[in-house]
């Protein structure tokens, strides 16, 4: 799986770097390199001291996931409601839950609820964990005295 990482500065996302996940004999690894860009600009800096800012490839070592990374992804809590999802999905389909990986756990969080600013898009500049998919929707206090009011009729 392949993700364009943005830091967003000043409001604005500025693409920092690729991060590569892959799967190979049921073991994930990932590895992250700086976009030439990024590293050209006067405001650029380290994503962590681990990968510091320079050329090249950053594996992650001793786990699946880079630290900065792991700062993105979701708590033990989070990753429960994640695994039922994917297991209520499998049901519906008919079909074996899949195992979720460090990579399918970061890259499927919603992007509008999660936290920091990183964020993570695929090729065509679509955030890879689009809104529609997520936390519960905003309603106001106002809609919800009217669905009552409705119900009460």
């Amino acid at each position: 799986m392949e993700a364009i990482v943005t830091l967003q500065f000043n409001g604005t996302d500025v693409t920092v770097g690729k991060l590569f996940t892959s799967i190979r004999r049921g073991i994930e690894s990932a590895h992250f390199t700086y976009d030439t860009a990024y590293m050209r600009s006067s405001n650029a800096v380290s994503l962590c001291p681990e990968m510091p800012l320079s050329p090249g490839t950053f594996p992650a070592e001793h786990n699946a996931m880079h630290r900065i990374f792991q700062d993105c992804m979701p708590d033990r809590w989070g990753r429960n409601l994640m695994l039922r999802a994917e297991h209520q999905d499998a049901r519906s389909e008919h079909r074996t839950a899949r195992t979720l990986f460090e990579g399918d756990l970061l890259l499927s969080v919603n992007d509008e609820t999660r936290q920091g600013a990183l964020r993570f898009w695929n090729n065509d500049g679509d955030a890879l964990a689009p809104s529609e998919t997520g936390g519960p929707r905003e309603v106001t206090i106002q809609s919800r005295i009217h669905s009552n009011d409705e119900q009460l009729l």
